[in-house]
């Protein structure tokens, strides 16, 4: 995703990875867009990480960005 967002830079899209912003580490910012993009992963499953995540995206929407977030899973074959 990251070489993706990389390509966008001539279109006025300057994506930061890995920011931090207010207390989180962002995994892709455009700030010039107001626009964040979470990828989160398995380890997001537990209760404790769904609130933080949610308590992320509620706070970053308040002040005025929108939120994209990609649940991935990862599947196991035994």
């Amino acid at each position: 995703m990251w070489r993706w967002l990389k390509t966008l830079r001539s279109e006025g899209n300057h994506f930061r990875r890995q920011a931090p912003y207010r207390g989180y580490y962002l995994d892709f910012v455009c700030l010039n867009r107001m626009l964040v993009i979470e990828l989160d992963g398995p380890g997001h499953g537990t209760d404790e990480a769904r609130k933080h995540d949610a308590d992320r995206d509620h706070a970053l929407m308040r002040l005025g960005f929108r939120c994209c977030a990609f649940r991935t899973e990862r599947s196991t074959n035994t």
